[in-house]
């Protein structure tokens, strides 16, 4: 298995007013940079018993960077996702924006 973001989709779309580690902006050209942004919240997929520890990855060129969305990009430990299709995510109540 190579390392990667789990994309999860969410029932309801979501959005963010604080996140957790900001980073950047790193210059990947001279004419061009992007921020990244984090928030700490908790990856429950049906075949853990509890959930882990995970942060939510946001990109400053991501489609879903300004707006609710309905994909969070899960970056977490090494899981057999094998077969999984429902999961939680957990998220701090201080990081989201009501709707």
């Amino acid at each position: 298995m190579r390392p990667a973001t789990i994309n999860v989709r969410v029932d309801n779309p979501v959005s963010f007013g604080k996140y957790d580690i900001i980073t950047g902006p790193i210059e990947w050209r001279k004419d061009y940079r992007e921020g990244f942004f984090f928030i700490k919240a908790e990856f429950w997929p049906e075949s853990e018993q509890n959930p882990v520890p995970c942060l939510i990855f946001f990109a400053e060129s991501s489609p879903h960077f300004q707006s609710p969305f309905n994909t969070l990009e899960i970056i977490t430990r090494e899981l057999d996702l094998k077969g999984m299709i429902r999961c939680a995510v957990l998220i701090n109540d201080d990081s989201m924006v009501a709707q």
